[in-house]
């Protein structure tokens, strides 16, 4: 991870995300920052919130900004 005080071109600070019908949260708290250049690889078994999180990221899944 990189300091705070350097600029990210991915910055996620947090990050929770629940599916509607849902108790249990797909992502919960996930903070990353990358820089361009940077490596940045997203692993885990299956239902463990990948592909949730890659969508937040792409956009696909709109987020709101509290």
């Amino acid at each position: 991870m990189m300091g705070r005080n350097r600029k990210a071109r991915i910055a996620l600070d947090d990050v929770s995300f629940s599916y509607q019908g849902y108790k249990e949260k797909a992502l919960a708290d996930i903070s990353a920052h990358v820089d361009v250049g940077e490596e940045f690889w997203i692993v885990g078994p299956n239902s463990s919130g990948k592909t949730t999180l890659v969508s937040i990221i792409a956009g696909v899944i709109p987020t709101v900004m509290e």
